[in-house]
């Protein structure tokens, strides 16, 4: 009976995993998204750089993106590490992670119940629901699957202290509850779904459980707070991470005040996103990646979002079934903290917010129908029917929605075409358009963002760029200075700005925007090279090599500006310094046709032609069709006496420029000094 037990598990089991992955298959071929994917992998210069001890420090210590989550900053630092900037690792991982999460609740599940198929079920409805796709197919929402893979961890850990209790066992439980929280702050209900779950399926609030109670009517009253007891340290932890998280994201920006939100308002959307999310559970269409917030949410709606959310809830406790009223209490507390009565962001609701707060309704929905099937024999094989139905369908639609990720412009199409009013859709696919070459297009989408939203800064800073690349620069200052009107600290705005106004020789106004620029972001490194360079064109070449320098310690890759660090040394001195920078900007950019040539030109100065001609041979390989690469390059052929290959070199560099004059008179210099002399005729008598 054992090996039959264990097998069906196993079999179970495996039948998840495949499921699964056939579902997310796809997954492999999706890209990196313009939607936060930036900030936490692909311009991240310290998650770029992989497992460091530099990246671990700054972990810990940094509030970047408005929230303080280690655990998932080091995951994508390892990511980094095994797979570089490929798409397809970073998206397995999620799958993975996802897989184990499937696997961890059916064993919970099946432990604390032990239920066997109606944990099984549950899992299967986690594991293929449509509305976890964004959390499983967004890289940038690691942050989910991670959490919720210590979340399970320390349910797993405290059923076991259950089971038999010890001061181990709590800690275990303890620990992995506080992991889950260095990955992402979502799970601070914990402490009350363990509650919950001590009222079922742990049946520690029953009478009988613990110690015995004293006085009439005080049992329950005990029990309760002897469990609630129990629980402080995790209520501890609970209470720390929310104001840290608060914190975070107070200082980044990311809370909205009750002046840009008021109070009724929220409760409003609140009501209507408990409603969506339960709407969306049964009927998973039309998901979209952004949900804007309704400004003046409508009344009806409202109301009718409330009577279903008092209808449900009277259903629940009037049925006086303890999974249904924990699997309702577990879903209305788990989306407690991001339902928005502290607003985070512009978003109504997130499809990725209901990663474990599903698991409240799927618990409730399953033994609900476990409970009528074993009252009515009948109905087993039609509810088991039903069952394989529900998952084939919830698995296709999840292929289904899975293909509107695969890249930024399929995603926020899909949001356009299943939303109304989304700006932010507008925005970020007028970026895709814009990074493509398809620039018009661009311009409409950003237009059609302020129309609905003309106080949203990103996009006035976009559109700024767009019409500053068509020459358009009285335009594009006035939508700069929207932009900072807008987000006064907005670092990148100030930058474009300042290098927009450089352009037109206003280099004072343009400093002070640099200066903005770094006092908002010290380590700007685009702003430190820009700044640098308005400093070398003013002859201040102390100060431009420490902006320049400032620039390499923020990015030490960053070539331009290690380049013009190295032409700043070179005519300020040190030599040497200078040449150890171009010798550097090579062995960082190997394949960087402007460092060979930088270097081999100096290297040609210092009189070291061997060097220089294969530095600026390079150049030749790496950038053939350079004609000012070759004239360079048959300057030290020529030097070296090499007067053959220089004459090559020469007559290519005319045939790619036959303007260039200085090669055509080299050129006809060789050409001359090469050719036989001509008989000369005897003079007539």
């Amino acid at each position: 009976m054992e090996f039959k037990t264990n097998r069906r598990s196993v079999l179970v089991a495996a039948a998840l995993v495949l499921g699964t992955l056939w579902i997310y298959w796809p997954v492999q071929y999706c890209e990196f998204l313009n939607f936060d994917d930036p900030v936490y992998v692909t311009q991240n210069p310290i998650v770029r750089a992989g497992w460091s001890a530099r990246g671990i420090c700054w972990a810990f210590q940094t509030s970047y993106a408005s929230n303080w989550h280690p655990l998932t900053w080091l995951s994508h630092m390892l990511d980094c590490e095994f797979y570089g900037l490929a798409a397809r690792g970073h998206h397995l991982t999620n799958v993975f992670l996802h897989l184990a999460n499937t696997l961890l609740l059916l064993a919970f599940l099946r432990r604390a119940t032990g239920a066997f198929w109606p944990s099984a079920l549950v899992a299967a409805l986690f594991a293929w629901h449509p509305l976890h796709v964004e959390s499983v197919t967004w890289v940038s929402e690691r942050k989910d699957v991670l959490s919720t893979c210590f979340g399970l961890l320390a349910l797993l850990a405290y059923g076991f202290y259950v089971e038999r209790p010890g001061a181990r066992r709590y800690l275990l439980a303890l620990l992995a509850f506080g992991l889950s929280l260095l990955a992402k702050p979502m799970l601070v209900t914990l402490p009350g779904l363990l509650l919950l779950l001590d009222y079922w399926p742990l049946g520690r609030s029953a009478p009988g459980a613990g110690p015995p109670a004293e006085g009439r009517g005080g049992g329950r009253l005990r029990r309760w707070r002897r469990l609630v007891w129990e629980k402080a340290p995790f209520f501890g932890l609970s209470l720390v991470s929310c104001v840290v998280t608060f914190l975070a994201q107070k200082r980044g920006g990311a809370v909205a005040s009750l002046i840009h939100i008021p109070l009724g308002e929220r409760v409003a959307n609140a009501a209507t996103a408990y409603a969506a999310y339960l709407w969306q559970t049964f009927w998973p269409l039309e998901l979209a990646v952004f949900y804007p917030h309704p400004v003046h949410p409508a009344g009806a709606k409202v109301l009718a979002s409330l009577l279903v959310l008092l209808a449900v809830s009277a259903g629940v406790f009037l049925g006086r079934r303890p999974w249904l009223i924990m699997g309702w209490l577990w879903f209305l507390g788990a989306l407690a903290p991001v339902i928005g009565l502290v607003q985070v962001g512009d978003h109504a609701r997130a499809d990725r917010y209901t990663y474990l707060p599903l698991v409240g309704l799927f618990i409730g929905i399953v033994w609900t129908a476990t409970g009528f099937a074993a009252a009515r024999p009948a109905w087993r094989k039609p509810l088991w029917g039903l069952a394989a139905c529900v998952g084939v369908l919830l698995g296709l639609e999840t292929r289904v929605q899975l293909a509107h990720w695969k890249n930024s412009e399929t995603l926020f199409r899909r949001a356009l075409a299943v939303t109304g009013r989304n700006y932010l859709a507008h925005n970020n696919l007028g970026n895709v358009l814009d990074l493509s070459g398809r620039h018009e297009d661009a311009k409409r989408h950003y237009e059609a963002t302020l129309r609905i939203r003309p106080d949203f800064a990103g996009t006035h800073y976009n559109l700024a760029n767009v019409l500053t690349r068509e020459g358009d620069f009285d335009a594009a200052l006035q939508h700069y200075r929207a932009a900072l009107a807008l987000q006064p600290n907005y670092a990148d705005a100030h930058h474009n700005l300042g290098v927009l106004l450089a352009r037109r020789g206003r280099v004072d106004e343009a400093l002070e925007h640099y200066q903005a620029a770094l006092r908002s972001n010290p380590a700007f490194a685009d702003a430190h090279n820009s700044r640098g360079n308005l400093l070398f064109q003013q002859g201040r070449l102390d100060e431009a090599a420490a902006a320049y320098r400032a620039a390499l310690q923020t990015r030490p890759d960053f070539l331009d500006a290690r380049l013009n660090l190295a032409l700043t040394l070179q005519q300020a001195g040190p030599a040497d310094e200078a040449a150890q920078q171009y010798a550097e900007a090579v062995r960082r950019h190997p394949e960087s046709p402007r460092a060979h040539s930088d270097w081999g030109i100096l290297l040609a100065r210092r009189g070291r032609l061997p060097e220089a001609e294969h530095h600026l041979a390079e150049v030749v390989r790496l950038d053939p069709q350079s004609a000012n690469a070759r004239y360079n390059l048959g300057n030290v052929l020529l030097e070296q006496g090499k007067t053959g290959a220089a004459a090559a070199q020469y007559a290519e560099a005319l045939r790619l420029n036959p303007g260039d004059a200085q090669a055509r008179q080299k050129l006809e210099r060789l050409t001359s000094a090469a050719a036989p002399a001509e008989p000369r005729l005897p003079e007539p008598p």
